[in-house]
C-alpha cells in the first residue's frame, strides 16, 4: 500500500546500456543519490544485436546489466537493468530464479519519500523514454506522469498517509485474538468496517 510507480519496457540497443548507466550515475550524483552498476560489459552494436549462440553464451554471464538507483532513504530503490533480450527486469526479482518467466512490471514505492523524489524519478523516466527506451510504459499512482501536477501528487500522498495512519490507529484498538480462526474474507470484512468507521 502506498504511492508506487510501475514501469516496463525495453532498451533500443544493448550497446546503449553503458551510456544510459553513465547518464543515470551523473543524474544521481547531482541529487546525491547512491547508485550501483550491475555487471558491465562493453559490447559493440554488431555483437549486441547478434543472436549467434556463441555470443549469447558469452553474454549470459553479464546479464541482467544496468544500474540500480537508491534515491531518498524513505524511497525504494529502482533499477534500469536489462536482459540480453533488451527487456527491463528487476535485478532482484523472480526473473533471476526462473529465467523462463518473461519480465513484467518493475515497481518503486515513493509514498514515504519527499514529493521531490517522486517528481525526479518521473522526469528521469520521461527522459529515458525519449532517449533510450521508446516503448517505456509507466503507471504512476501519484498521477504525475500524466498531469505533471505537483499539487495533485502532494494531495494524493497526504490522503494516503492519513488513511494509513487511521488504519494503524484502528488496529491498535482491536484485540490480537480477533483475527484468529477467521477466513481471509472475514478478516477483509473486519478491515473494511474499520476503514469505513474511520472515514465517518
Amino acid at each position: 500500500m502506498g504511492i508506487t510507480i510501475h514501469y516496463k519496457g525495453s532498451i533500443r540497443r544493448l550497446s546503449e546500456i553503458d551510456t544510459l548507466v553513465d547518464i543515470l550515475e551523473d543524474f544521481a550524483k547531482i541529487l546525491e543519490w547512491k547508485t550501483e552498476r550491475y555487471p558491465s560489459l562493453s559490447v559493440t552494436d554488431k555483437q549486441a544485436d547478434t543472436d549467434a549462440f556463441g555470443i549469447q553464451q558469452h553474454q549470459d554471464r553479464h546479464y541482467p546489466r544496468g544500474i540500480v538507483v537508491y534515491p531518498h532513504e524513505s524511497c525504494e530503490p529502482f533499477s534500469f537493468t536489462f536482459t540480453k533480450e533488451k527487456n527491463l527486469v528487476d535485478f532482484r526479482g523472480s526473473y533471476l530464479q526462473n529465467r523462463t518467466e518473461s519480465p513484467g512490471w518493475l515497481h518503486v514505492k515513493t509514498q514515504f519519500a519527499p514529493v521531490d523524489s517522486h517528481i525526479a524519478i518521473i522526469k528521469l523516466m520521461k527522459y529515458l523514454r525519449g532517449s533510450f527506451i521508446p516503448d517505456l510504459e509507466v503507471k504512476d499512482e501519484g498521477g504525475y506522469w500524466e498531469s505533471e501536477d505537483e499539487k495533485q501528487l502532494e494531495s494524493r500522498m497526504e490522503s494516503l498517509n492519513q488513511a494509513m495512519g487511521s488504519l494503524e490507529e484502528g488496529f491498535t484498538v482491536i484485540p490480537k485474538d480477533v483475527f484468529r480462526n477467521r477466513s481471509a474474507e472475514e478478516i477483509a470484512d473486519l478491515i473494511e468496517r474499520l476503514l469505513k468507521r474511520n472515514r465517518e
